[in-house]
């Protein structure tokens, strides 16, 4: 809904959450591409314990998350969560939400 204020983080509030989840972020990618290598090598109960392994690092991520979020101050905004994260894409995105919200093709057909 247009001109309805809306709780945010600022820019440098979100830098910083992705900053915090950045080294399990790594760790969850690497973890994962292991397991994919291994699932033909070892039988189905150790690759559902690495799968349950996965899990604990996941919800170890969540509550990383939840700390970093508690850190930061919300603030009110009348830009949407879709708007900020289109314009923080990069510049060149700058068409991406309104292609968006009017169901147009976001993606710039070359002329």
């Amino acid at each position: 809904m247009a001109g309805v204020p809306r709780f945010q983080l600022d820019d440098a509030s979100l830098d910083r959450l992705e900053l915090a989840l950045e080294h399990s972020a790594f760790l969850l990618d690497d973890y994962r591409q292991i397991r994919r290598e291994v699932k033909r090598q070892i039988d189905v109960t150790l690759y559902r314990k690495m799968l349950g392994f996965e899990l604990k690092l996941e919800q170890q991520q969540q509550k990383d998350l939840v700390a970093a979020l508690n850190q930061e101050t919300w603030q009110m905004d009348e830009e949407s969560v879709v708007q900020r994260y289109c314009r923080r894409l990069t510049p060149n995105a700058s068409y991406l939400y309104n292609a968006l919200m009017h169901g147009n093709n976001p993606v710039p057909t070359p002329r």
